[in-house]
């Protein structure tokens, strides 16, 4: 039983709570991204900050730390650290001719 049990007489809230090393999505700004960029970054959560009411966020494909308010947590989710999350899209058309050409390979 915690003191603040003993006293209300109820067990006190752990919504806010976070699960730490979860996926996060954090909002990049208007000013920042160009108009087909993505409105999201994928980061990993990684702790509260001390000095103010956002989240630490570290996002391993670029190396840096950031610290924001608007996240949006999916928990049950965790980060493949074997596989390079990076989301880039390259996308190869290959048509029915050029498919003879590369069966050999």
């Amino acid at each position: 039983m915690t003191p603040q049990e003993a006293w209300n007489r109820r067990k006190p809230s752990v919504s806010h709570l976070k699960v730490f090393c979860s996926i996060s999505y954090v909002h990049v700004d208007d000013q920042v991204r160009t108009k087909l960029d993505d409105k999201s970054k994928k980061m990993i959560f990684v702790g509260y900050d001390q000095k103010s009411k956002g989240y630490k966020l570290y996002n391993p494909n670029e190396g840096n730390m950031l610290i924001s308010r608007d996240v949006k947590f999916n928990e049950e989710g965790a980060w493949d650290w074997k596989v390079n999350n990076s989301e880039k899209y390259d996308f190869l058309l290959i048509l029915d001719e050029e498919e003879e050409i590369y069966k050999d390979y």
